[in-house]
C-alpha cells in the first residue's frame, strides 16, 4: 500500500493551535499520537519546512502532510 500526501491551508479557526492537535481534529480517523510521530519523522511541513509538534501555524500557512503506513501490531 502506498503513502499519500495532503495539503492544507490554515484557516482562521485553525490558526494558533498546536500542530498535532489541529491535525488530529482535521483528520479524525487518525490519532494525535499518529500525527506526533509524523511530525517527529519530518513528514509534516509548514510552508515547506520541517516543524515540531508544539509549533502553532499561522493563518494562511500551507501544511503538507505525508501520511505513512503504521506498522502492524
Amino acid at each position: 500500500m502506498e503513502t499519500s500526501t495532503d495539503n492544507l491551508i490554515v484557516s482562521d479557526e485553525m490558526a494558533n493551535d498546536r500542530l498535532d492537535r489541529l491535525l488530529s481534529q482535521h483528520y479524525p480517523t487518525y490519532s494525535r499520537t499518529y500525527f506526533q510521530s509524523l511530525i517527529e519523522q519530518g513528514f509534516v511541513l509548514i510552508n515547506g519546512l520541517p516543524v515540531k509538534k508544539k509549533d502553532k501555524p499561522k493563518l494562511g500557512d500551507e501544511l503538507e502532510i505525508c501520511f505513512q503506513l503504521t506498522p502492524e501490531i
